[in-house]
């Protein structure tokens, strides 16, 4: 298993955004439309896949906002590959980009349904946090993590 840093556009990245937004659609349902919006790929960058015997299983990317935060866009990780440490895997590699590149806190929002992914987040130390632009006024939830004390 391991982390490969690609652009944006790479295909791998982009068959597995697919996939993400087709389970988001199914837990969340119409209420996916509202945040695809947010979503797009313009504002992105450090894009990590995570590869485990040559294929593509999992992504995640960075978006920096000019305030210092960077924010985690586009986590996912295929079915069949997870309970293996993927998503740690993952993480542990976004959060260390956002370090080296001296971002001050390390920002996402999730669909509160997604437990898995909300406990995986708090026990990484990400705590609930005011929405932050733009999911203003939106039924989400919202964390946070300092990065740098």
């Amino acid at each position: 298993m391991g982390i490969e840093w690609r652009a944006k556009d790479d295909p791998d990245f982009l068959s597995l955004i697919v996939e993400l937004d087709a389970y988001a659609r199914d837990i969340t349902g119409p209420r996916h439309a509202a945040f695809a919006p947010h979503n797009a790929l313009q504002h992105i960058s450090d894009v990590a896949l995570l590869v485990l015997e040559g294929q593509a299983v999992g992504c995640g990317a960075l978006k920096p906002h000019e305030d210092g935060t960077v924010e985690l866009k586009r986590v996912y990780v295929k079915p069949a590959s997870r309970r293996l440490g993927c998503a740690q895997t993952l993480l542990d590699a976004l959060e260390t980009q956002a370090r080296a590149q001296g971002f001050h806190t390390l920002l996402l929002e999730t669909n509160p349904e997604f437990a898995p992914a909300v406990a995986l987040y708090k026990r990484n130390g990400f705590t609930e946090v005011e929405a932050f632009s733009p999911y203003q006024g939106m039924n989400t939830l919202c964390m946070g993590k300092r990065l740098i004390p």
